[in-house]
């Protein structure tokens, strides 16, 4: 993985930009160029930085594919970028725009780049309101706005209102394959890109098959260039056909084959491009093409897709094959995935910091060929429009849908959904949530007959009923859901044994503790989760603000030995003393706690006290001052993260000599802390090891 994307990543580990860093990295960050964009960056970074003082608008242009968001996203992360604005903000804008949307996504980028916590009570807001929050927020720091894929001058000019002029030399950076849109937004400063030439278009596809540090097989070359020339210079295209590539034969005869069968559908195809992407689709796996067509249809343009929910869905529908090996079918999932992605087929937006893939996508052009092939083969229905009067009367066919439109103002749609309807997906553009209404013909009682379910998501946190109800047990001989792996935003005040017990096989929980005041007596209520015996991935989250309470006791969770990863968000006030007793845990790799689930100014570690396996701990807004721990503690470390921590007066300087530690990062942090990282660092380089790295935002 590039380092550049390392740090760009968004997330709770991941870095957004950093201002103490070395010297080696950046040097990478900005020696990463893609073929044949070195010339366009320096004119797009030249532009940007120029010293005219008014709201300026810089526009990139080009056909799909030709490279224009990889170039936007090349200038806002370019380093001198970095340096010259206060805030740097990117927002996707798409065909089918809403407005919510983009001023959720620009509130998003806001709030990771200051010091600023902006609330979080988005859904109670109208676009008004969110939009004048967006302006509020963006009057006075130099902000740069990176508009990308941008369709008409109606939408510009919604989009253009957002954002003040400030005259203090803030840009917009604007990216449209409408050239009409490009001058409408400014006729002065548009740059159109160019497709590759061929001796770019050639390097490009080497880099792709071959690594950009191996040569490649002399007799592959003339044929290779020829392959090249047919992708007209786009470089989408380009790194489709090196995925490719890379799956079959290195032999004269494997690239003959490939260049006889481009020429073919480049001459019969009415969308050359298309045509060519198809290319590499038709010759998937048989096993991966329902893997394909399910993420670039099922989910909206430009959507950032989690990769566990992915592999999810994926298993729910049947795309996984059972493993003739001891690997489980999320492993075998993660293998397609990492196999599509193999073929330059599916994007990595995000990674954690073991390398696990995080948040995924894909380019708009195979989406736009994807949802060709899915309406001809039935795969999936898709309805993108918002027009109600357009539904059908008749019963729709086929078993699986994704209905990505404005507002779900009536329900007509879901009454002519078939009995056999499998999957069916719910995108609303202007809220984050559809309204369980809209099911009003499915009873949650019903849920615990669901012997094959293994995911449940709830946007917002709810209950569930008792699997041992008499209207359930009257009814159905087996209850429970023993294929259940993953369950989303549950009230803890369902976390009962009766009900946990029903679910043995569970993964991953999110938990939320009531903001209901009149539920008091629920605060304290131990609970276990011992028989949760594959417990992978816990989330506990605080709705409430719990200051009339004495602070909860971590003692009263009973955790399965199996849990890995570990979060707790919100007012929890957990006494330092029961975060030592987390070292119980065999297998914990990962530790968060954020906005005050710990609460005391000392927090110090026996001896006896070791987070033997522990390899990432992030701290966001612990009101922790003197942190009294050495290596020892911690001896299997890889990362600390450090966000909001104003009371921190160092980081232990023992920290140093933890082996395995490879990076510290502070977000915000106090002047001690972060003075206290960096001599952490100059003490290992001093010693000669160049291994550990400290990032710094501010």
């Amino acid at each position: 993985m590039d380092d550049h994307r390392f740090l760009e990543s968004a997330g709770d580990f991941l870095i957004n930009s950093t201002t103490y860093r070395s010297n080696r990295m950046l040097q990478h960050m900005e020696g990463d160029i893609v073929q044949g964009l070195d010339e366009d960056l320096e004119i797009i970074v030249r532009r940007l930085t120029e010293p005219m003082s008014d709201l300026d608008i810089i526009t990139i242009t080009g056909m799909g594919g030709i490279g224009k968001t990889t170039l936007a996203r090349k200038a806002h992360d370019h380093l001198k970028i970095r340096y010259y604005f206060d805030i740097r903000v990117w927002v996707t804008i798409s065909q089918v725009y809403g407005s919510r949307n983009a001023l959720l996504e620009a509130l998003r980028c806001i709030s990771k780049q200051t010091n600023i916590d902006i609330g979080k009570d988005y859904d109670k807001k109208n676009d008004n309101e969110l939009a004048d929050l967006v302006q509020k927020k963006l009057k006075g720091p130099r902000y740069l706005v990176v508009v990308d894929d941008i369709w008409s001058t109606d939408v510009w000019d919604s989009v253009r209102r957002i954002f003040p002029d400030c005259n203090n030399r803030s840009r917009i950076l604007l990216t449209t394959r409408e050239k009409r849109v490009a001058i409408y937004a400014n006729p002065i400063s548009r740059h159109e890109m160019n497709p590759l030439n061929s001796d770019n278009s050639w390097k490009l596809l080497c880099d792709k098959v071959f690594g950009p540090n191996y040569d490649h097989p002399p007799e592959l070359e003339e044929i290779g260039k020829q392959i090249a020339e047919k992708c007209h210079g786009l470089p989408l295209t380009i790194t489709v056909i090196a995925g490719h590539l890379s799956k079959v034969a290195r032999t004269l005869g494997s690239w003959m084959d490939v260049f006889r069968t481009m020429s073919e559908i480049i001459a019969s195809h009415p969308d050359k491009c298309l045509g060519v992407l198809g290319l590499s689709y038709h010759h998937l796996p048989n096993h991966l093409k329902p893997c394909f067509l399910s993420i670039c249809s099922t989910f909206p343009e430009a959507y950032q897709v989690e990769t566990w929910r992915l592999i999810q869905l994926w298993i729910a529908d049947g795309f996984i094959r059972s493993p003739e090996s001891d690997k489980s079918l999320e492993e075998v999932a993660e293998d397609y995935l990492e196999d599509l992605i193999g073929r330059n087929l599916i994007i990595v937006n995000k990674r954690r910091f073991n390398g696990e893939i995080k948040v995924c996508g894909m380019h708009d052009l195979l989406r736009e060929f994807c949802l060709t092939e899915v309406e001809m083969t039935k795969f999936m229905h898709v309805e993108r429009t918002d027009v109600v009067l357009r539904v059908s009367t008749r019963k729709y066919n086929g078993r699986r849908f994704s209905f990505q439109i404005n507002r779900y103002s009536d329900d007509r749609r879901f009454k002519l959904l078939p009995s056999v309807a499998r999957s069916i997906y719910l995108f609303s553009k202007t809220h984050n949530f559809v309204e369980l209404e809209f099911f009003s013909g499915f009873h949650l009682l019903t849920i615990w007959t669901m012997k094959n379910l293994r995911h449940i998501h709830m946007t917002r946190a709810c209950y569930l009923p008792s699997p041992g109800r008499k209207s359930i047990v009257k009814q159905h001989l087996v209850i429970g859901m023993p294929s259940l792996v993953q369950l989303s935003n549950l009230y803890f005040t369902s976390c009962t044994n009766e009900i946990l017990s029903n679910i043995p096989n569970l993964r991953r929980l999110i938990v939320h503790h009531n903001d209901d005041l009149s539920k008091k007596s629920w605060i304290n209520r131990p609970i276990d989760m011992s028989s949760l015996t594959k417990l992978e991935a816990l989330k506990c989250v605080s709705n409430a603000f719990l200051s009339w309470t004495s602070p909860i006791s971590i003692k009263g969770y009973f955790f399965p030995a199996s849990l890995k990863r570990l979060t707790f968000a919100g007012r929890f006030r957990f006494p330092w003393e029961d975060i030592s007793t987390l070292v119980k845990l065999p297998n914990l790799e990962e530790l968060k706690l954020k906005d005050r689930a710990a609460i005391g100014c000392v927090w110090t570690l026996r001896d006896e006290d070791i987070f033997k396996t522990l390899k990432l701990l992030l701290f966001r807004e612990v009101l922790l001052a003197n942190w009294v721990a050495s290596s020892d503690n911690f001896p299997s470390l890889k990362h600390l993260v450090l966000k909001k921590c104003d009371n921190l007066m160092e980081i232990p300087i023992d920290f140093g000599e933890i082996c395995t530690l490879e990076s510290i990062e502070l977000h915000n942090c106090s002047n001690a802390a972060e003075d206290s990282a960096r001599k952490i660092e100059q003490e290992q380089e001093d010693m000669g090891n160049n291994c550990l790295k400290v990032y710094i935002h501010t």
